[in-house]
């Protein structure tokens, strides 16, 4: 069957296949009842994208009509419904277009179309602070949403759930307690798990239909009740993240979309209106928390392309902090007990974890008092390696990562990179600090040093924190200089009075011993605290009060010495 699988294409694209079979599997445990039938459902559709995968649609595609009697599923012969029309129209929600631009031999060539309305049955779970417990409105119903505790005058959040998620997800029912919890608002979860527990192809065609439904909502709500659409924030995860895409382009004036890790197969390398981008809302945010280039098992789920206005890469945007991978999980699983009761959680951790990390920062952007500074770059190497931790003059260098992005001055420009790096769960949040040293002018020295800078400052709570400032050999010229660098910390270091730095030189590697003078001097030590920059630049003058002029002083660091050096805080801007 498979001798006709050419290229990467396709291997890809099989694996893809398996893992949905194999999420589908192990999700039984946490399902509901009738989860077995949706997933032998499902097996109903391997056929039609295995024959796709092969290059072989040959037959032609299946009648508008043919596919609008599609009542049940189960009753449609496994040759029928194998190619969505040109127009697909759903009850009252209004037609889909899927032209040329819905498929691609390399990265769409699967496109199944949707499962008729009434089996996606999507319901919208609304809650406010008036009613934590929420109650549960059907789509088809939703006129009755006036009749709960929902409030057209405030700001409207809605949350939508990804590939194989339910009603049940507890990460996306913790956002929906966080951003009650920062704002009297309403929070709406979208439910559509009869949709989204089926083969990954066919969930990819119910998102579309799910959008339509969102749309349809909001501009209900916009008529009747005089909501309005730039007070409607949607927030979607890897494939909800999309649905949002599809409802706001059919919103004008829709005022903001969150993505939450945007899935990636089927979505990568396609045109905008096949997925999220920055033409769905006033403004597109997206967080890529798994976006490694590669679509493998465990890795790769989030799409690597900027997809909207702001577009986040935390620690790069692939591998996450605490995340185990998934060839190391069977180890770990198995020197922690090895038990059949924690198989489940060891294979979710293994292939969602840095998926899910999205998710995470964005509720901790809202419960805690982090600011998530990001910093605009062309590659997360040119951020680790300290070329772009300036704001800039105005500002525009440096974003807030999560609830915050919206307040960018830059609001309009799409597809602007930013990274940043934080933590393992829990302890996400990260302090920038740039911490500049200056070195005096040898003038007896005919030649460039080379060695190792480090040091230590104390943290709040009396510890210390070091760091490496040169992992690689510095080079110190003989003539003054100031090289700066990003310390990266859970607390707050700029309050310091002083820093504990120590000097190792080495001339080739090695000391030149006593043929030379291998000491640093060094004038000036400052740190500036990143995040609180910003705030005394858009607060102006009066926020310079109480900041420290750099301290002069001369401090000589021999070979292998330490030394206490005053330090005090930057006050200008960066």
């Amino acid at each position: 069957m498979f001798t006709r699988v050419q290229g990467w294409r396709q291997a890809g694209s099989c694996r893809m296949l398996w893992v949905a079979l194999i999420i589908l599997v192990s999700g039984v445990g946490r399902s509901q009842q009738d989860y077995f039938d949706r997933v032998l459902d499902s097996f109903r559709d391997v056929p039609l994208v295995l024959r796709a995968l092969t290059g072989s649609f040959l037959d032609p595609p299946a009648s508008s009509s043919s596919i609008r009697a599609r009542s049940d599923p189960s009753s449609v012969p496994l040759g029928d419904a194998s190619e969505i029309p040109a127009k697909y129209c759903v009850e009252e929600l209004g037609c889909l277009l899927t032209g040329p631009g819905f498929r691609h031999r390399k990265h769409r060539p699967v496109n199944l179309p949707p499962d008729p309305r009434h089996f996606i049955n999507v319901a919208f779970n609304v809650f406010t602070r008036d009613d934590l417990k929420g109650v549960r409105i059907l789509a088809k119903d939703f006129p009755l949403i006036l009749k709960s505790s929902f409030n057209p005058l405030k700001k409207t959040k809605i949350i939508v759930h990804g590939y194989l998620n339910g009603r049940d997800m507890p990460y996306l029912l913790e956002l929906a307690s966080a951003l009650l919890y920062a704002e009297d608002a309403n929070v709406i979860y979208v439910d559509w798990s009869e949709g989204a527990i089926r083969l990954y192809s066919r969930a990819v065609a119910n998102a579309r239909v799910v959008g339509l439904e969102i749309a349809h909502l909001v501009t209900w709500l916009g008529k009747n009740s005089g909501l309005q659409a730039k007070d409607v924030h949607l927030i979607g995860h890897s494939l909800g993240a999309h649905v949002c895409g599809y409802a706001g382009e059919r919103v004008p004036g829709l005022g903001r979309i969150t993505g939450l890790d945007p899935a990636k197969p089927l979505f990568e390398g396609m045109p905008p209106e096949v997925r999220l981008d920055p033409s769905d809302a006033l403004l597109v945010d997206v967080i890529h928390s798994d976006a490694h280039p590669v679509f493998f098992l465990g890795q790769g789920y989030g799409i690597t392309q900027p997809v909207g206005h702001l577009d986040f890469y935390p620690n790069g945007g692939e591998y996450q902090p605490g995340c185990t991978h998934v060839f190391a999980a069977p180890v770990s699983w198995l020197l922690t007990g090895g038990r059949s009761s924690t198989a489940t959680d060891a294979i979710g951790d293994a292939i969602g974890c840095n998926h899910i990390f999205a998710v995470e920062l964005f509720i901790d952007s809202l419960v805690s008092k982090c600011p998530y500074t990001a910093f605009r770059c062309a590659s997360y190497r040119d951020y680790v390696e300290g070329k772009c931790f300036s704001c800039g003059p105005d500002g525009t260098g440096c974003a807030s990562l999560g609830i915050q992005a919206d307040k960018w001055v830059a609001k309009g420009h799409a597809s602007t990179s930013f990274y940043l790096k934080t933590g393992p769960k829990p302890y996400f949040c990260l302090f920038h600090h740039l911490l500049r040293v200056e070195f005096l002018r040898r003038d007896d020295a005919t030649r460039a040093l080379q060695g190792r800078l480090k040091a230590t400052l104390a943290t709040q709570g009396g510890r210390n924190a070091s760091f490496d400032l040169t992992p690689r050999i510095m080079q110190q010229q003989s003539s003054g200089k100031s090289l700066a660098f990003m310390l990266e910390h859970q607390e707050d270091l700029s309050a310091d009075k002083e820093a504990l730095l120590t000097w190792n030189a080495g001339w080739s590697g090695h000391s030149c011993g006593h043929a030379c003078d291998d000491s640093v001097m060094i004038t000036k030590v400052t740190v500036l605290n990143v995040e609180k920059s910003g705030q005394r630049k858009q607060l102006g003058r009066s926020a310079q009060v109480g900041c420290q002029q750099p301290a002069e002083t001369v401090s000589r660091l021999p070979n292998g010495g330490t030394a206490r050096v005053p330090l005090s805080q930057e006050c200008h801007g960066v």
